[in-house]
C-alpha cells in the first residue's frame, strides 16, 4: 500500500498526514515484529513474512525516512541480520541484506560511529561468551553490506575506526577446516565453508574500498598466509578434502584483487602470493583425480583459476 503512494509521488497534505499515520503505527509494529523474530523458535513461514513486511518498509524510505534512519531500526535489523546467519549456519537473506543496506544509506555520521562501538562492546562480550565463527563471519557480513551501502568519505571514516579495532578478529578467523573440528565447535564443512568465503568476501571488498582502510604489503601477506591455510590438511591424512567452489572462487577473487589494486604490493609478498596460487593449482589436481569428482564444481573451480593465471604479469 505504502509502495502505491510512493508510485504516485504525491505531495498532498492528506496523503503526508496518511504516511505519517502509517510511519506511527509501523513503528510499534515493527518493534514487535522483531522481538517475535529475535525472541521465538524459528518458524520459516513467519520469519519470512516479519522480513518481507521490513524490506518492504524499506523500500518506501521516502515518507518514511524518520522511521528507516533511526538508531534503533538499524540496531534491530543487525540483530535480525545476524540472527538469520548464526541460526542457518552461514545462510543469508536477499530481503533482510536489503533493509540493512537501505538503514545504512540514510543513517548519518552519528549513527554509524554508534552502530560502530556497537559492533565492537558485541563482540567483545561474544569473545567472552565463546562464541564462535558463526558470530565472527556474521559481523564481517554486515560490515560488507555497509560498506557497498555508504557513501562519502565522512560517512566511510566513521566506519574506518570498526574495521580497524576489528582486524585482528577477521584474520584470526580464518583457520584450515580441521581446526574446527574440535569438541567444542564441530562446524560441517558447508557451514565452514561459508564463514570462510564471507570473511574473504569482506576482504575483497575492503582492498577496493581503499579509502575506508589502507592495507599495505605487510597486511596483504598476513591475509595471504592466512587464506593459504585454508587449504592445508590435518596431519596423517593422505588426501585433502575438496574444497567447495564458493570458497575456491573467493580465493582466487582476493588473488585477482590484489593484482588489480595493489600490484606494488604483491611485489613485496611474492612468497606468499604465489603460495596461495599454488594451493589453488594442487587443489585442482587432487580433485582432477578424485573417483567422485563433480564435474560441475570442477569447471568453475577450473574456470576461475584460468582468469587468474590470465591476469599474471
Amino acid at each position: 500500500f505504502v509502495g502505491i503512494l510512493e508510485a504516485q509521488r504525491s505531495t498532498s497534505t492528506d496523503i503526508v498526514l496518511l504516511c505519517e499515520g502509517i510511519t506511527k503505527h509501523a513503528t510499534v509494529i515493527l518493534k514487535r515484529l522483531s522481538r517475535i523474530f529475535l525472541e521465538s523458535e524459528d518458524d520459516p513461514s513467519r520469519d519470512s513474512a516479519i522480513i518481507y513486511f521490513i524490506a518492504s518498509v524499506c523500500a518506501c524510505d521516502a515518507h518514511l525516512k524518520d522511521l528507516v534512519c533511526s538508531d534503533n531500526f538499524l540496531l534491530l535489523v543487525f540483530k535480525m541480520l545476524q540472527k538469520m546467519y548464526t541460526s542457518c549456519t552461514g545462510k543469508t537473506d536477499a530481503l533482510l541484506d536489503s533493509a540493512f543496506c537501505s538503514a545504512i544509506r540514510h543513517a548519518d555520521i552519528n549513527q554509524l560511529e554508534s552502530f560502530g562501538c556497537y559492533l565492537i562492546s558485541n563482540d567483545e562480550r561474544a569473545t567472552q561468551s565463546g562464541a564462535g565463527v558463526l558470530h565472527a563471519a556474521s559481523t564481517l557480513h554486515t560490515l560488507r553490506l555497509a560498506l557497498l551501502a555508504t557513501k562519502g568519505r565522512g560517512r566511510r571514516d566513521a566506519l574506518a575506526s570498526t574495521i580497524s579495532a576489528y582486524w585482528g578478529t577477521a584474520v584470526g578467523m580464518f583457520q584450515p577446516f580441521y581446526q574446527y573440528q574440535v569438541e567444542s565447535q564441530q562446524l560441517s564443512l558447508d557451514v565452514w565453508s561459508s564463514c570462510m568465503a564471507t570473511g574473504i568476501d569482506f576482504f575483497v571488498i575492503l582492498l577496493e574500498k581503499s579509502d575506508v582502510m589502507v592495507i599495505k604489503g605487510r597486511g596483504i601477506g598476513l591475509l595471504l598466509s592466512h587464506i593459504s591455510e585454508l587449504f592445508s590438511k590435518e596431519k596423517g591424512k593422505t588426501l585433502s578434502f575438496v574444497l567447495p567452489a564458493s570458497l575456491f572462487s573467493c580465493c582466487c577473487a582476493f588473488l585477482s584483487a590484489c593484482l588489480k589494486r595493489h600490484p606494488k604490493h604483491v611485489y613485496g609478498c611474492v612468497p606468499s602470493f604465489f603460495c596461495v596460487v599454488r594451493s589453488c593449482f594442487l587443489h585442482l589436481v587432487n580433485a582432477s583425480v578424485e573417483t567422485k569428482v563433480d564435474c560441475k564444481s570442477f569447471r568453475e573451480k577450473a574456470t576461475e583459476f584460468t582468469r587468474l593465471c590470465e591476469m599474471l604479469p
